[in-house]
């Protein structure tokens, strides 16, 4: 389903070509602001699992942003935790992909500040990531003080209105996306009220379900979402150093899965 403020087009240029627009009316509360960050982002910045910009309008009263269009399956990660548990694989899979784009971003001078599961999509037949919506994207340079993104993936130093790191905000909201890739959905803190929710942010330590069995991939993927989550930023891990060790996790698994397939580690040699 394609939300009202997201049109399907095409490329005048190339009418085989499949776009969305995305639409936002001048009138609209911080639309130029959204508008000019996101087109600042895509314009300079490509990255394999970034949404890519084929070509922007300004109009009277509105603003266009035509952007790739990804059909089905894909969908976004909101859809995917709905519909079925993840293997633990896969989660380091989806967290790899979307920390080398954050970690892209942020060498290149930029922060997302929106990462949760709707701006993040995702192709099960490819496993294929791609990180959109760059409307609340700021400069990584200076320290920020205004409140954006859903409060359920806000950093305690952004509930609490305090001036913040855009890298480290970001990777507080990594954590609680990765936190929900490995528990199916749920959310580590929790609050009845915006209140509620900054209380248990704040002083509610960070624990993980109980099971009875729990893979030891799983348990170093736990590892990494605690680094993430901590409530001091100084303490928490930026997006290239969970790069670093997702990428080295993902070496390990990739052994272990031909180790597994291949026990007596049998190689066909050419017979040229």
């Amino acid at each position: 389903m394609i939300p009202r403020h997201i049109w399907r087009a095409v490329s005048k240029g190339d009418p085989s070509l499949p776009l969305v627009a995305k639409v936002s009316s001048k009138t609209a509360r911080r639309t130029r602001k959204n508008y000019l960050a996101a087109l600042s982002v895509l314009q300079t910045l490509k990255h394999p699992n970034l949404i890519v910009l084929h070509h922007h309008q300004e109009t009277t009263g509105w603003f266009y942003l035509f952007l790739e269009y990804h059909p089905r399956p894909t969908q976004t990660l909101t859809q995917t935790l709905q519909s079925h548990p993840l293997t633990d694989p896969l989660v380091l899979k989806i967290a790899l992909q979307v920390s080398c784009v954050l970690a892209y971003m942020h060498q290149h001078g930029w922060g997302h500040r929106d990462i949760k599961p709707c701006n993040i999509l995702f192709n099960p037949q490819t496993e294929h990531v791609t990180v959109l919506d760059l409307g609340f994207a700021a400069p990584t340079e200076e320290l920020c003080e205004d409140f954006t993104g859903s409060p359920l993936y806000a950093a305690p130093e952004v509930l609490a209105f305090e001036r913040y790191s855009v890298p480290k905000s970001d990777s507080w909201s990594l954590g609680i996306v990765l936190y929900q890739l490995l528990h199916f959905g749920s959310y580590p803190f929790m609050g009845d009220t915006l209140e509620g929710l900054t209380e248990s942010v704040l002083h509610d330590p960070l624990e993980f379900p109980k099971e009875d069995t729990c893979s030891e991939l799983k348990i170093q993927l736990q590892s990494i979402t605690a680094k993430l989550l901590c409530k001091s930023p100084n303490e928490r891990a930026y997006a290239v150093q969970v790069k670093e060790m997702l990428t080295s996790l993902s070496n390990q698994q990739q052994q272990l899965d031909f180790e597994e397939n291949n026990p007596y580690n049998f190689y066909i040699k050419s017979s040229q």
